[in-house]
């Protein structure tokens, strides 16, 4: 696999169904959040103070008062679509009928006088008009028609309504007009939603975790041949008494290498993950275990030494990888025979009914582990091991922290990577695939650790052997 071919597994494509499915995914938290905003808007209204809303009706006139008075003595024409309605607010609502009409009645006074006032000004024109004329011109027509002109505008300044005609005054309100809870309900649901949409979202693209077995496959872009599930019930042992879906995942894990997609002709296996505490050491030792239960010869060996954990399962304290690399002892003295159901050290020769896997354990830890594990002696270490086994499986360490299994990658004769989900990430996956594609390691896929209880893949293998149930994926 070269560099280039990693692009399409990269998860750069965000299409509407990648957001659909970080909506799904984060229903909990936008349910949340829009909850937590439409009962803070419900809360929020509930607590303000009522108001009440009165309304008054008053009708304007479309033309001007004094000139179409003046100009053709008609009267004031008034149009009801033209009413506007003068509005009031206050915690009373009597105060705020009386507010309203107050207003209404008060602005119709103040239209009043303006109009009166101009009549008056214009009679007092027609009136100075009148008596600068002369005896005789006053007795002319001029005269009669500058004295009626005024009659009218007397007349008409009296009768005068200033364009403003109250159509109806206010009622008092019933229900307040504010708050509103039910409306301010819906309308912050509405902006919850979005605003819990595009959260959930955000958090969804920049938490660069892996969430599922369809980010891994994405990835890596490499088949997934296992799903190891969280263990159904926790437990303070080592190994599980009993977990079926562990059980059948660490089966399925095992046919894949062994029979269906890769072949036999798969020997070593060397076995990495991306970071620490993703369960690779689980996956060697309950892939040894699931192999041994197909009457098959296996060799675990725990190459990581610099933390090697083994000796968290009780096997291997004194001799082991180092000490055979150093030269201090040899690989078949070294080797120890574990029960495959127990994973407890068989002394002596077992039953005939007993399933068992030799481990060859980290040793002392060496002060520098990556030029212990790049001796030419190590290239002995797994041929000979290929020679007693029909499977040899190679715990190496974390890829994303050191480089001891890139110097191993190609005495094998494939390598299983372990991702787990919510703990991987999309960062730690690239950089694992380019550095194994730059050795031309021959990559088998990808086994998922940390799913749901439930989750293995493929259903249960059953063997009459099979009287243990393979590790739960630990944190090693």
């Amino acid at each position: 696999m070269a560099a280039d071919d990693l692009q399409p597994g990269a998860p750069a494509d965000h299409d509407l169904g990648a957001y659909l499915k970080a909506i799904r995914r984060r229903m909990p938290l936008i349910l949340l959040l829009t909850g937590v905003v439409t009962a803070v808007a419900v809360v929020l209204s509930l607590a303000q103070t009522k108001e009440y809303e009165a309304s008054a009706r008053v009708v304007v006139s479309q033309t001007d008062p004094i000139n179409n008075i003046i100009q053709t003595a008609q009267p004031v024409n008034y149009d009801p679509e033209a009413a506007v309605a003068i509005k009031a607010l206050d915690p009373d609502p009597q105060t705020a009928a009386d507010i309203a009409t107050g207003f209404a009645q008060q602005y119709q006074i103040y239209r009043q006088e303006t109009v009166r006032a101009s009549l008056n000004d214009a009679a007092d024109v027609t009136r100075s008009n009148i008596e600068r004329l002369s005896p005789e011109e006053q007795a002319s027509e001029q005269g009669r028609d500058l004295r009626a002109e005024l009659r009218q505008i007397e007349i008409l300044a009296a009768a005068q309504r200033g364009g403003i005609e109250v159509a109806e005054a206010a009622d008092v309100p019933t229900d307040p007009a504010k708050p509103k809870p039910l409306l301010n309900g819906i309308l912050a649901f509405i902006l919850g939603l979005v605003f819990a949409i595009a959260i959930a979202v955000a958090i969804e693209f920049i938490d660069r975790r892996l969430k599922d077995e369809e980010d891994v496959e994405n990835a890596f872009a490499l088949p997934i041949l296992a799903t190891i599930p969280r263990p159904a019930r926790r437990s303070q042992t080592i190994v599980p008494g009993e977990d079926r879906g562990q059980f059948e995942g660490y089966s399925a894990l095992a046919t894949n290498l062994r029979f269906f997609e890769l072949g036999p002709e798969l020997e070593s296996i060397m076995i990495t993950s991306p970071g620490p505490s993703e369960g690779k050491t689980s996956v060697t030792l309950g892939t040894a275990r699931a192999l041994a239960a197909l009457d098959l010869r296996v060799i675990a060996i725990e190459a990581d030494l610099r933390r090697p954990t083994f000796s968290r399962y009780g096997i291997g304290r004194g001799a082991g990888l180092s000490t055979v690399l150093a030269g201090v002892s040899d690989v078949d003295s070294t080797l120890i025979e574990v029960d495959a159901s127990t994973l407890t050290r068989v002394d002596g020769t077992p039953s005939a009914r007993t399933r068992t896997f030799h481990v060859l354990p980290a040793g002392p830890v060496p002060p520098n582990p990556q030029a212990l594990l790049a001796r030419p002696m190590m290239t002995h270490v797994i041929e000979d091991a290929r020679a007693m086994a029909d499977v040899v499986l190679v715990d190496v360490p974390p890829l994303g922290t050191v480089n001891d299994p890139v110097t191993l990658a190609n005495l094998v004769d494939g390598v299983v990577l372990v991702a787990h989900i919510g703990r991987t990430t999309r960062d730690a996956s690239r950089r694992t695939l380019r550095l194994l594609s730059n050795v031309d390691a021959r990559m088998l896929g990808v086994v998922v650790t940390g799913g749901a209880p439930g989750e293995g893949y493929y259903g249960a293998y059953t063997s009459p052997s099979a009287t243990g149930v393979p590790l739960a994926a630990d944190n090693t």
